[in-house]
C-alpha cells in the first residue's frame, strides 16, 4: 500500500491510522483478500484517503468507468463494479463504460 504524508507539521506514525475501515481493506487487499473492500462499496471520483496528515492512494485497486449522467455530463469515476456506481449515483446514470488501463 503506498501512502505519503501531505502536510508539513508533526503527525502521529503511520500504523496509527491503520485501524480504520478503508486502510484495513487495502491491507487485506495487499495480502490477496478483496472481500473486505468489495464490501464498502465504494464509488468515487478522488480514489484517496487522507487521514491525520497522511494520504493513502487506492486507485490502484479499483477500476476506472466513465459514467454519462444526466446532469453532470461524462465524469470518472473509480469503483469495483457497476453496481456500486449506480447505487452511488441512483437514477442520473445514463451510461457507464470501463476506460481499460494500458
Amino acid at each position: 500500500m503506498t501512502h505519503y504524508k501531505f502536510v508539513s507539521w508533526d503527525i502521529p506514525a503511520f500504523e496509527t491510522i491503520l485501524t480504520g475501515r478503508i486502510p484495513a481493506a487495502l491491507l487485506a487487499a495487499d495480502n490477496g483478500n478483496l472481500q473486505p473492500l468489495k464490501d464498502l462499496h465504494i464509488a468515487t471520483q478522488t480514489p484517496v484517503y487522507k487521514c491525520s496528515g497522511w494520504c493513502i492512494p487506492f486507485a490502484e485497486y479499483m477500476r476506472r468507468f466513465w459514467v454519462k449522467t444526466k446532469y453532470y455530463g461524462i465524469i470518472e469515476m473509480y469503483a469495483l463494479n457497476k453496481t456500486d456506481i449506480r447505487k452511488e449515483l441512483k437514477s442520473n446514470v445514463i451510461e457507464i463504460m470501463e476506460v481499460k488501463k494500458n
